[in-house]
């Protein structure tokens, strides 16, 4: 028993300079400025698909670059926790290649025959949005002036342009005997997901972050299509 307890003196002194420098590391204090600006600029990369099974040959959507312009606004409720709702102007760009065999029918009566046709659509496309991100930012002191942040939250996306030059063709599935309409798609003009990522503060002022969004609505206005909207992206900024 005597040992015992000597051996647990032991380990809760060894454990308590790892318990300070944790308990260091999270600054419970009240900030020095409840509300602070920042402007953000940076490169992304972004890719949207379509659901595997709608073309029968080519389905491929590679990742583009682009740009990301903005601004945050920083509601610091503790030195360590900071909601930080953001404003941004986006570029994304990507390459398509679809390809299917579409059915239709010529004809009629006991001359009416099925003919094959088939499509290929190959593209390049340019979107600019308008982002607003809504974090929760949390907040650990590495050493004097320099903080390691880890944040969550949703995004709202709005589509303000599009050089996407060609619609998407699609047929509608088709049964025994019955043949779908071949009809065209365009992407959502609006979008909402979750966005998350870390950075680094330097100086009280200084940041360089990387965020990933996850779309959580179908890119195309055509139900059957879906998709999602993935995008990676590094931005550096200044906060006042």
């Amino acid at each position: 028993m005597k040992t015992s307890i000597i051996s647990l003196s032991i380990l809760g002194v060894s454990l308590l300079p790892a318990a300070t420098a944790s308990a260091q590391l999270i600054d419970p204090g009240m900030p020095e400025h409840l509300f602070t600006l920042g402007v953000r600029a940076g490169l992304n990369t972004s890719n949207l698909n379509i659901n595997k099974d709608i073309f029968n040959g080519w389905n491929v959507n590679s990742w583009g670059t682009g740009f990301e312009l903005g601004v945050v606004a920083n509601i610091n409720l503790r030195n360590f926790l900071t909601l930080q709702p953001g404003f941004f102007y986006e570029s994304r760009s990507g390459n398509y290649a679809y390809d299917s065999e579409f059915i239709t029918y010529w004809g009629a009566g006991a001359q009416e025959m099925p003919v094959f046709e088939n499509i290929t659509q190959l593209g390049h496309y340019r979107n600019y949005h308008f982002t607003v991100p809504v974090m929760v930012q949390f907040r650990l002191a590495l050493a004097p002036g320099v903080t390691w942040s880890v944040e969550a939250g949703p995004y709202f996306s709005w589509l303000l342009h599009s050089k996407h030059g060609d619609t998407i063709l699609y047929q509608e599935e088709s049964y025994p005997g019955v043949v779908g309409a071949l009809l065209e798609a365009e992407p959502n003009r609006y979008d909402f997901g979750f966005q998350f990522g870390t950075g680094i503060h330097c100086l009280r002022y200084l940041y360089l972050g990387v965020h990933y969004k996850a779309g959580a609505r179908n890119v195309w206005n055509r139900e059957a299509l879906g998709g999602r909207h993935k995008i990676w992206s590094v931005t550096a900024g200044i906060d006042f």
